[in-house]
């Protein structure tokens, strides 16, 4: 049986609570409310509390402190004198003045990953009512960012003493949108270690579409949470296991990303159209326009007698992996390769291993819609890249 406890019980209570019960802030708020902040009636609350008091540590790759929805909720080390090379508090740690860099061994816990995972997640948990950007599910958080993720996000260290570290140094919750297929003695004992002293342990099921609840999600002391999309299905990436315990909104989440983080954009015959960079696709350093040819399933029979030098691949999702689609539009010629699903809304795909060239995915809406307009006319795709500060996950 999984422990939930009384404060796990307390939040499913505060977010249960009937739009009745308590006067809706959102109408104070002018920042933008990601729609899982909504879906999960944050706003409803907010009038009794925005999360004042309590400090959640965020075990990934790091914050982007500088981040202007990050001011003043960044967790400070009282006890430590930054920058005189001594561990005054005697934790065991030099001049942790806003958490530990466990991955390098330092101070240092800037996100560096491609994709800032771990400012994303903050920005969902924190993100301040500063009328500027987005609004975290509770804005008044304070966040001790301990970072065990490098610029590769497959090669965690230090799990198991980024949660001690949290014990010892004052969080009251821990949110670890992290896992693997195996888990420890040694980091169930910490993790149990923590429930008893009164932390609330919160991670990610995995995203391995696997009816199977990775670790430490799949502890006892731990609550297992799956992904749900917009419409409150489950997302077609998460985990689902007997562990799971609840779902929350991980599908086209609207949060904070470091600034200046690279992103694609994409036109076509000048209509803005979402995409997302897939995984290990090369970035779009030059912008590339050029027209879009429809190959169906982009399988290497779908290229038979063309010729796309010059072209954008246009493909549809399904029955061979991206990387298998993409490469075969590569070989085709092809300067680019858009993906566009094969159900409702967009996804985040992967090429598993770098790709000879860009790869990006779109929605199934708005795949169908330019798939309409090439039946009587040439369409222009215009790929290019910008730079944003918030970013959708």
């Amino acid at each position: 049986m999984k422990k939930f406890g009384i404060f796990g019980i307390l939040i499913i209570m505060i977010f249960s609570v009937p739009s009745s019960a308590v006067t809706s802030h959102t109408e104070a708020v002018t920042d933008t409310i990601p729609w899982g902040t909504e879906i999960v009636g944050a706003p409803k609350v907010w009038d009794k509390t925005m999360g004042e008091g309590i400090i959640v540590a965020v075990i990934d790759s790091g914050i982007d402190i500088t981040h202007p929805e990050f001011s003043g909720a960044i967790w400070n080390n009282t006890d430590e004198i930054p920058g005189n090379g001594i561990d005054d508090d005697i934790n065991g740690y030099v001049d942790d003045i806003n958490g530990w860099n466990f991955y390098d061994n330092n101070n240092d816990v800037r996100d560096l990953l491609d994709f800032p995972h771990g400012t994303h997640v903050s920005g969902t948990i924190a993100a301040r009512a500063d009328g500027k950007g987005i609004i975290g599910v509770a804005p008044k958080v304070t966040i001790m960012p301990l970072k065990i993720f490098g610029q590769d996000s497959e090669g965690g260290f230090g799990l198991e003493e980024a949660i001690q570290y949290a014990t010892d140094n004052g969080a009251d919750i821990i949110s670890m949108s992290l896992g693997g297929t195996s888990g420890s003695s040694l980091l169930e004992a910490i993790i149990n270690d923590a429930w008893k002293k009164g932390l609330l342990l919160v991670a990610a099921n995995g995203n391995e579409a696997v009816d199977q609840v990775n670790f430490p999600a799949a502890y006892d002391a731990v609550i297992a949470v799956s992904a749900i999309n917009s419409q409150l299905q489950p997302a077609d990436f998460s985990n689902i296991g007997p562990e799971t315990e609840l779902g929350a909104p991980g599908v086209e989440v609207l949060s904070t990303v470091r600034q200046d983080t690279p992103s694609v954009s994409f036109t076509a015959n000048g209509t803005e159209y979402r995409v997302h960079l897939m995984e290990f696709s090369p970035k779009v350093t030059d912008t590339i326009v050029a027209p879009l040819e429809y190959v169906n399933l982009g399988q290497t029979s779908d290229f038979s007698g063309k010729n796309l030098t010059g072209k954008i691949a246009f493909i549809r999702r399904g029955d061979i992996t991206f990387q298998e689609k993409v490469a075969n539009a590569a070989a085709a010629g092809a300067k680019a390769a858009i993906v566009f699903n094969n159900q409702p809304g967009i996804f985040a795909g992967t090429l598993q291993a770098t790709g000879a060239i860009p790869a990006v995915s779109m929605s199934q809406e708005d795949g169908e819609a330019i798939l309409g307009q090439m039946v009587n006319m040439t369409v222009i795709g215009n790929l290019s890249e910008s730079f944003v500060s918030y970013g959708y996950s």
